[in-house]
């Protein structure tokens, strides 16, 4: 069996990764076949404290205003 690769994981919808309009579309379709709650972990691998604060900072001014 062949090992999903990063970009199949995106283009699923399993991983939310991507400029907020991309965002909006992955979290559209998980919530247009009934899902209503959103499981998130931002802080995978090694990444800045100042990168994951504008990456939550970013869904939360751009995407969750999308689904209000």
């Amino acid at each position: 069996m062949p090992t999903p690769s990063h970009d199949g994981y995106i283009d699923s919808g399993a991983f939310c990764i991507g400029d907020p309009a991309r965002c909006i579309d992955t979290v559209g379709r998980y919530r247009d076949v009934g899902a209503d709650r959103l499981v998130s972990v931002m802080q995978l691998g090694e990444i800045r404290h100042e990168d994951l604060m504008h990456n939550i900072e970013m869904f939360g001014t751009h995407v969750i205003p999308a689904f209000r």
